[in-house]
């Protein structure tokens, strides 16, 4: 946590780029990447390996013969002041089709994502386990520090409890994967982007009761 900053900043001074790189990079690296087995947490700026539809914010990639290979996991951040409910939605409905296609390409059976909105993060695991049905299943969901003011209010054993169960949920579920060619009959192609965003309604209302709790 050595890059917090001593006092607490407002929410509107702090850009996408710094919320990410100084505030949560320093933790999920330690938790989302391993160097032993060459697995690697980046903010890459472009498109997956798997060349799938949008370019996620962040990827959970394995690294083979010098190259970014399978995707692990997927991540999106979007500051608490520039977004509302709607677009958060969106970006569910893309780690969703993030992680579908990873599963497909790589004939994998799990895939983590992860979402961050402001100073808050949730943990989800996408899973094929049964003919057609892709699972997308929230994991943890908890408020990182803004400084070193608010440290001691986040170094408790319910969040340290909540990041070990994501680290090894991880590691069990997407570190030890072999290709599973059983999965190609469960499989169904991924939904297209242009085509499932055509039926989103370009009028929100954040008075409408979203089912989905982002706070």
């Amino acid at each position: 946590m050595e890059e917090l900053p001593r006092k607490t900043v407002e929410n509107s001074q702090i850009g996408e780029a710094e919320l990410w790189s100084s505030f949560f990079h320093p933790l999920l690296v330690k938790i989302l990447s391993d160097n032993d087995r060459d697995i690697r947490l980046r903010w890459p700026d472009m498109v997956a390996s798997e060349k799938g539809q949008g370019r996620p914010d962040a990827i959970i990639s394995e690294v083979t013969s010098g190259e970014f290979g399978a995707s692990l996991g997927f991540g999106e951040y979007k500051t608490s002041h520039k977004c509302n409910t709607a677009s958060l939605c969106k970006v569910i409905i893309k780690l969703t089709q993030l992680a579908q296609r990873s599963i497909n390409i790589n004939s994998i059976k799990s895939v983590l994502c992860f979402q961050i909105h402001g100073f808050g993060i949730a943990f989800y695991m996408a899973n094929l386990n049964h003919e057609g049905v892709y699972t997308f299943t929230q994991l943890a969901k908890m408020e990182f520090p803004r400084s070193l003011e608010e440290l001691p209010l986040f170094v408790n054993m319910k969040t340290i409890s909540l990041l070990l169960q994501v680290s090894q949920c991880f590691q069990k579920h997407c570190y030890s994967q072999k290709q599973c060619l059983d999965l190609k009959t469960k499989m169904v192609q991924e939904v297209n982007h242009n085509a499932l965003n055509s039926l989103i309604h370009g009028n929100y209302s954040d008075v409408r009761l979203c089912h989905i709790n982002f706070k």
